[in-house]
């Protein structure tokens, strides 16, 4: 069998992605990625699908640079939408271990002693 060497350009780089966004330290805990998704993906990808021409505005401000805003044209909703749905979907585990954390939590606070 023949196999050619193949090789990476030098200015290649990798992008780490967590459910289609980037991927960030904290979110290799199960618990902290299950609570950014419930509590700050879905509800950018909702805020988008709602009101797309608000994050196209944002984002054209270099103060938003990196605010919960998406970076795309309005002409992308029906992606967006899609990307949410395919999440909740196929992702559905993680939500319900999200909701189970914040119940936990909930009830901590209620009636832990001690």
């Amino acid at each position: 069998m023949n196999n050619p060497k193949v090789y990476l350009k030098p200015n290649a780089f990798l992008e780490p992605l967590f459910n289609q966004w980037y991927a960030w330290s904290y979110l290799i805990s199960p618990a902290t990625s299950a609570m950014y998704m419930a509590n700050l993906q879905l509800k950018i990808l909702q805020s988008f699908i709602a009101t797309p021409q608000v994050h196209v505005s944002a984002m054209k401000n270099p103060a938003n640079l990196g605010a919960p805003f998406i970076s795309y044209d309005a002409s992308k909703v029906g992606e967006i939408k899609e990307l949410m749905e395919k999440t909740i979907t196929k992702q559905s585990y993680i939500l319900d271990f999200a909701n189970a954390v914040k119940t936990l939590d909930k009830k901590l606070k209620e009636e832990a002693k001690g």
